[in-house]
């Protein structure tokens, strides 16, 4: 191969590469940012669908630790209930049987972070719940522990539980079916839903 020929081959080559339509000297680029877009595209919505089975999740032991509220205070309905049959007979009750501590552990950590998920009817069922939990537990506490010997004073005692339970018990209802409390819904209604025999106590 002479020098001229090969100075002829090395001219074509190099006239050939600045041929390259623009297409082709972006595709690389192109591609390069593709793949960036595309990588942070599904890493979104692994994210979102993440958060979402999360969040999910969160509402449905929510839901559980509710209805586990509501089974504590129907406990406490029917203790108060008992306690105020035994004053009506002018006997001392035997015991407390109520619930002395109702914990609200899933409500605490996650309903904060997720109220905006939940209707106007459930955000006020919920707070109202988390206020009656603290007010029955509270007077369940101060008469198990004062131990009072008067009848009347723990009639009264009791029927501040009574009271405060019977509320809980409605809202804990009314966010189970995301409604309002009913307020034309008397004591008794309650009790006669859960089956309690009042013995014609008068409330």
């Amino acid at each position: 191969m002479d020098t001229e020929f090969f100075l002829q081959c090395l001219k074509y080559i190099d006239l050939t590469s600045q041929k390259k339509t623009l297409v082709e000297q972006y595709l690389p680029v192109f591609s390069a940012l593709g793949g960036v877009a595309t990588g942070f595209l599904i890493n979104k919505l692994a994210d979102v669908f993440k958060n979402r089975t999360e969040n999910a999740t969160k509402k449905i032991v929510i839901r559980q630790e509710v209805e586990r509220i509501q089974g504590e205070s129907t406990t406490a309905l029917r203790g108060a209930v008992s306690i105020l049959q035994s004053c009506a007979r002018n006997s001392r009750p035997q015991g407390f049987f109520l619930p002395l501590k109702i914990p609200t552990y899933c409500i605490d950590e996650f309903f904060v972070g997720l109220c905006h998920k939940y209707t106007k009817n459930e955000r006020h069922n919920m707070f109202t719940i988390m206020k009656k939990v603290e007010t029955v537990t509270k007077a369940i506490n101060e008469l198990v522990d004062e131990q009072p010997e008067d009848l009347n004073h723990i009639r009264n005692m009791t029927l501040n539980i009574f009271s405060s339970a019977e509320i809980l018990y409605s809202y804990c209802s009314a966010f189970l079916e995301d409604k309002s409390v009913d307020i034309e819904r008397s004591p008794l209604d309650t009790l006669k839903t859960l089956n309690i025999d009042t013995l014609n106590l008068k409330f």
